[in-house]
């Protein structure tokens, strides 16, 4: 059996290789991190509430909201887009079979390097300023999102693609031709992202140190005073919509959140929620056409789309 070596691209399975990695983002756009917003919403409460009359204000400590987790999650599959060109291979003089019997025909392996980009940007809702976050989008492929920005921020990757080697029949005195397409693919889609704190069993405080006259005519002494941010939520309650601050507690009015903090009942969660969108060049279509070269009839065709 006669057999033609032909040095020509054409997919029948594939191996990948990672040959380069980096990452850029850029400059960082003002954002208000999570921690700010809620003591926005604490000194709101300190100035309307506790600093009244001649008590001066010393100092106010920020809440004890270190205590948070973010996490996300992609929002719906993502959606197919563009698709670009990258390769394009094909026989010149064709697989010519001469003989009055079938012949095979043996295509060796090619190897073509191949750089993808996935880039992530969040809306202002999602600024929380507390870092970034690893989130799992495309099958086993996951992104990083910086909370701390609003800017894009784009990771490339190269991977080195290899075809092994492939058999084609030629049936007796006819020509085949081989072509082979190769596209880049890009999806694009949306998450969700969410920091809540989770130290469920502390509550979230602040300290506040104030003045407080002795009465004397110079005298003054310094309080401490430490509250839980449920009294400023059932002092204001629209305070944390307008700031995105979702708040879940074991309490049902300010009364009872003052009951079960001094029997250290009182138990409280904080969340923010923010979304962002994501572009992701991970995907790679092969088209491969085997045709009649004297009639041009396509003889058989390959569609492979692969999603690293």
């Amino acid at each position: 059996m006669k057999k033609l070596i032909i040095l020509l691209f054409v997919f029948c399975g594939y191996m990948i290789g990672i040959t380069s990695f980096s990452n850029t983002a850029s400059a960082s756009s003002e954002v208000t991190p999570a921690l700010t917003k809620i003591d926005w919403i604490g000194n709101t409460y300190y100035k309307n509430v506790l600093e009244h009359g001649n008590i001066k204000r010393l100092k106010y400590n920020t809440f004890n909201t270190d205590l948070f987790n973010v996490s996300g999650t992609k929002n719906g599959e993502p959606i197919r887009t563009d698709i670009e060109p990258i390769y394009f291979g094909e026989t010149k003089k064709g697989l010519v079979n001469n003989t009055d019997e079938e012949q095979t025909f043996s295509v060796p392996s090619f190897s073509k390097s191949v750089t993808y980009s996935k880039s992530t940007s969040i809306s202002k809702n999602a600024s929380f300023g507390l870092g970034k976050v690893e989130i799992p989008l495309l099958n086993e492929l996951s992104a990083t999102v910086n909370t701390s920005s609003t800017d894009t921020n784009t990771e490339t990757e190269t991977v080195t693609i290899t075809s092994p080697s492939q058999s084609v029949k030629v049936p007796a005195h006819k020509t085949y031709g081989v072509k082979v397409y190769l596209n880049r693919i890009k999806y694009t889609g949306q998450f969700k992202l969410k920091a809540s704190t989770w130290r469920n069993y502390e509550e979230i405080t602040a300290t506040v140190v104030r003045r407080v006259p002795t009465g004397h005519h110079t005298g003054y002494l310094d309080e401490k005073i430490t509250y839980p941010i449920d009294y400023a939520y059932y002092k204001n309650t629209a305070n944390f919509k307008e700031n995105g601050v979702n708040y879940s507690s074991n309490s049902t009015s300010l009364e009872d959140a003052q009951e079960k903090y001094k029997n250290g009942t009182l138990r409280t969660t904080l969340s923010l929620e923010g979304d962002g969108e994501y572009t992701i060049e991970n995907g790679t279509d092969f088209h491969v056409v085997i045709y009649d070269m004297s009639n041009n009839r396509t003889i058989k065709q390959y569609d492979k789309s692969i999603i690293e």
